[in-house]
């Protein structure tokens, strides 16, 4: 009988550590794709002042904004 409870704490203390493994890796994450966005955009920008009428400086204030507001908005929804 005791090994259920065994099992059961077991898989909640599991569960506790996956998400705060998670909480604690996404803000890394999303500075790695962010400064990998910028690098991207300032590369496309060199040379040019604008692209299809949009500025280094709009594109990078668009990347910052989408990225910010995906780390707000994300979820992880399982569909079986």
């Amino acid at each position: 009988m005791m090994s259920a409870y065994y099992y059961i704490a077991k898989m909640k203390l599991l569960v506790f550590l996956t998400y705060r493994f998670e909480v604690l890796t996404s803000p890394g994450t999303n500075f790695i794709v962010l400064m990998a966005n910028i690098f991207l955009w300032k590369t496309a920008y060199r040379g040019a002042d604008t692209v299809a009428g949009v500025n280094e400086t709009q594109m990078l204030a668009y990347t910052m904004v989408s990225i910010l507001l995906a780390s707000f908005f994300s979820t992880n929804i399982l569909n079986d």
